[in-house]
């Protein structure tokens, strides 16, 4: 049956390649399910229709759950009490489980980022490596060696508003994955990420529209019926690797992550406008339209860094990441002001205007220690 769902795929760069709002119809086949083999679901009737292949079918309604996650599987038809719990449950849960589902085909299927929107809804972000990934009737399988995804979820998750599908057009060796979602202020998803596609599929008039190394970063946003609004690359003649970003209250994206490449396009008066080691982090920041690069700084020592999140205080820009570097940038009388060994974290916030640190500062011990995540406590202090 229809569902609310649309969906649209970009493969390379011309109109013949691209697929835009196409409709959705219902069911889901998953394989590989030991020791079942392949579950089919439909939805008829109000019930759910569930097939176990290589086990007894059985026609379940649609509020009775397949498994408890209070850790027994509900009875089967003529059964008496409780079943064997289930594969991988989890016993005596203190919340309540809102909802669960999957989101994938039988290969590699990986969300890599998450965000929620004032309603509800659940945007991800990730890659797929499956031929049969969640697609609609009328559209051929998708061919490709790691392409990229962005789905929007309904607040219930019982829906799905759209399903993009980003792709080059070298379907056997074009590699994308998205890294990092965030929403601008009207809602709309932006996701950064990389490939090493070489008819990546941009937009007209966006930032940079060439691939320009080995892997270059990329940054898009979908409108709200997840169309491409614009598609840029980002990079230099190496590799560049996104993985953090915020959209500020004026619509500009902010980027970070790591690049090995030296020419990686800095702008003129930032903070760092020379590579330091074999890999700088990164901090960019992109045009609302996504057509114009508004500030870029290369941060790094003379070994490698490589920033993993990014959040926004009012003007400012605080980062997170790691180091190997022990002549990394840090501020005096800082938490931490000497490297402590093998790999460290790092904490950093650049002033207005991007053109000094605040303050930076190491965070490690004599092993490996990397900061992943950044946010706010309600007093102001930074947690990593």
């Amino acid at each position: 049956d229809p569902r609310q769902m649309r969906f649209s795929s970009y493969q390379g760069r011309t109109d013949r390649d691209q697929s835009e709002n196409l409709p959705v119809w219902g069911g889901l086949r998953i394989g590989g399910l030991h020791p079942f083999g392949v579950l089919e679901i439909g939805a008829e009737a109000g019930r759910l229709r569930m097939e176990l292949r290589g086990a007894d079918g059985r026609v379940v309604p649609w509020n009775e759950p397949l498994f408890n996650l209070r850790g027994a599987a509900p009875p089967r038809p003529g059964q008496s009490g409780p079943a064997p719990a289930a594969l991988g449950a989890t016993p005596a849960l203190k919340g309540v489980v809102r909802y669960s589902t999957f989101l994938g085909g039988t290969l590699w299927d990986e969300a890599e980022a998450i965000a929620v929107d004032s309603q509800g809804r659940i945007y991800l972000g990730g890659h797929t490596q499956s031929l049969d990934f969640p697609s609609t009737p009328g559209v051929s399988a998708l061919e490709h060696n790691v392409d990229a995804f962005l789905v929007r979820l309904d607040p219930e998750g019982a829906t799905t508003d759209y399903l993009t599908v980003i792709q080059g057009g070298d379907l056997q060796n074009g590699e994308e994955y998205i890294t990092a979602i965030a929403l601008d202020p009207a809602g709309n998803a932006v996701a950064a990420g990389r490939t090493d596609s070489l008819d990546f599929p941009t937009t007209p008039g966006s930032y940079d529209t060439t691939i320009n190394g080995a892997i270059d970063g990329f940054i898009l946003k979908l409108e709200d019926d997840g169309t491409l609004a614009y598609s840029s690359l980002l990079g230099g003649a190496d590799t560049d690797w996104p993985a953090g970003l915020a959209v500020a209250a004026d619509g500009t994206t902010h980027l970070t992550g790591g690049t090995w490449s030296t020419d990686f396009p800095a702008t003129t008066g930032a903070l760092d406008e020379s590579h330091n080691g074999e890999r700088d982090l990164f901090y960019a920041a992109l045009a609302p339209a996504g057509d114009a690069l508004t500030y870029a700084t290369f941060i790094g020592g003379s070994d490698q860094e490589q920033a993993e999140d990014l959040m926004l205080a009012g003007d400012q820009v605080i980062l997170t990441g790691w180091t190997r570097s022990d002549d990394f940038p840090v501020s005096a009388g800082a938490f931490q002001e000497t490297f402590g060994g093998l790999f460290d974290a790092f904490a950093l916030q650049l002033a207005p205007q991007n053109s000094s640190l605040i303050f930076s500062t190491y965070a490690g011990g004599l092993a490996d220690d990397r900061g992943l995540g950044a946010s706010l406590t309600p007093g102001g202090a930074i947690l990593v």
